[in-house]
């Protein structure tokens, strides 16, 4: 029964924020501060999750960003008919998503221009929804651990996968999920998402994590394991998941701007530290 109420009151939040009955994204967590006398030019954040991961991933940056009085919308995305979450959809189909959320983050907050974050794959979804609409509505993307070269672990699980082969990696199940598509076509080296051009009306920002099986993690039991397939692979350093290089990628970004890194891995890059950077190197400049 719980689940039930708790259901209905998300499809309620759902249509309060998009009168259309054919939504298909909406925020799971929204803030609306007063106008701010102490950064009155701050703009709102939308923060987009990960390959394979819920909203909930930001729930540290929402504390922090409420606190420090910035507006913003978590993205949550839907799938099919039964608003089941949808952690696993193709960065096209999210990028028409978050289109309609942009205009609707614009409306509730009186702003012309909205600030992007993405984690992982969500950096992908950004950049085909920039370079697809041509877009002047979003003045900074800062991506987080994001595959801008691809990803590696997707293409060895692919190729795995087409000759039903079994891959008994531990974390590959987990965190690299071969059923988890078309997300995971998205990830892969030569990925049409890796290929989505610059927007140049967006500034671009990059942040990766530097890690190793000795620092802590957590998800260490799986990470450690992917860290070693990626050494294998001579794919050094890296996060656990994405090598830095691929996160450092320029053939389709020539003018981002690295603004940090950490030694933390993929599933700890969403921390004070990575939250610090970001704010004060690009969320609370002037428009």
């Amino acid at each position: 029964m719980a689940s039930l109420i708790m259901l209905s009151i998300i499809l309620i939040d759902a249509r309060s924020i998009f009168p259309s009955a054919n939504a298909l994204a909406m925020c799971s967590e929204k803030y609306i501060p007063s106008p701010s006398l102490e950064h009155p030019n701050v703009l709102p954040v939308i923060l987009i999750h990960g390959y394979n991961e819920p909203p909930s991933v930001w729930s540290h940056w929402e504390d922090r960003l409420r606190s420090d009085g910035i507006p913003f919308c978590t993205v949550y995305y839907f799938f099919g008919l039964q608003f089941r979450y949808d952690e696993c959809g193709s960065a096209l189909d999210h990028s028409n998503d978050l289109a309609q959320i942009v205009q609707d983050v614009k409306n509730w907050t009186l702003n012309d221009q909205v600030n992007m974050v993405g984690h992982n794959k969500g950096g992908l979804d950004a950049r085909v929804y920039l370079a697809n609409s041509d877009t002047h509505d979003v003045a900074n993307l800062i991506m987080i651990g994001t595959p801008n070269g691809g990803n590696p672990l997707a293409n060895e699980l692919m190729a795995a996968a087409a000759k039903t082969v079994s891959i008994f990696l531990p974390g590959f199940d987990l965190v690299i999920n071969s059923s988890c598509r078309p997300a995971l076509d998205n990830l892969a080296i030569g990925a049409d998402a890796t290929k989505a051009m610059e927007n140049e009306s967006t500034n671009c920002y990059t942040i990766y994590g530097d890690w190793n099986p000795t620092l802590p993690c957590p998800l260490t039991e799986h990470e450690d394991q992917l860290y070693q397939e990626l050494k294998r692979l001579n794919q050094i350093p890296n996060d656990g998941i994405v090598p830095v290089w691929s996160v450092e990628s320029h053939a389709f970004l020539p003018h981002s701007i690295l603004i940090g890194h950490t030694q933390h891995c993929q599933t700890g890059l969403l921390s004070d530290e990575e939250y610090n950077i970001a704010k004060n190197k690009v969320l609370l400049t002037a428009r």
